[in-house]
């Protein structure tokens, strides 16, 4: 890597952390899971350009700077999980589409990392904890496993009930749809999945 590259990619990874706050929900009449899932096709180019980050970091093994970047980078995106300060009424669903965009991120990290055999990145992502600020201030533990970024979606669940469509998991299915638009097989997202599964268990 270049000199400066790092120090470009933490610039680049928090210009992309900002702008996330343009894919908030702004709630009309419009069924919700509708809502969440314009915003979540709306979000692939953006997420097509993260894995680009996440492949070169891989292909030209970065350096232990650059894996605290990128842990650096999904520990910021935490916050989006859960509704601003400054909102009061609300319900569990609001922050679904962030939930989805930063669980399809990390798997695609992963993902990237495992397919150029990238372990140190890897391990670094998933044994390192991530500072949630929310969590400490409500006085749970502040310090969260990477598991975090996996939860299960209501607005999508109430989407599969209302139009009868009897997925299993309409969350895989649409990680799987999404996929088609990359060079990344879904298989290896499965796998990283997988991998996922086994460190959390």
């Amino acid at each position: 890597c270049k000199p400066n590259s790092n120090s470009l990619l933490r610039d680049n990874l928090e210009v992309f952390t900002r702008n996330l706050d343009c894919f908030r929900i702004a709630k009309n009449d419009t069924e919700f899971d509708e809502q969440v899932i314009k915003s979540i096709e709306d979000f692939i180019p953006y997420r097509n350009e993260a894995s680009d980050v996440f492949r070169t970091l891989a292909r030209y093994k970065a350096t232990q700077e650059s894996w605290e970047a990128l842990h650096r980078f999904f520990e910021e995106l935490l916050p989006y999980y859960f509704r601003p300060g400054n909102v009061t009424n609300g319900d569990i669903r609001d922050c679904d589409n962030f939930k989805f965009i930063i669980h399809e991120l990390f798997l695609y990290a992963i993902a990237n990392l495992l397919k150029y055999e990238c372990f140190s990145g890897v391990a670094h992502l998933l044994r390192q904890y991530y500072y949630s600020a929310e969590n400490a201030s409500r006085g749970d533990d502040a310090l969260v496993p990477f598991s975090e970024f996996r939860v299960q979606l209501k607005s999508l669940d109430y989407r599969n009930k209302r139009l009868n469509l009897n997925q299993l998991s309409l969350q895989a299915s649409l990680l799987e749809n999404r996929s088609r638009t990359l060079e990344l097989p879904f298989k290896l997202l499965m796998q990283a999945d997988f991998v996922l599964f086994l460190r959390d268990s």
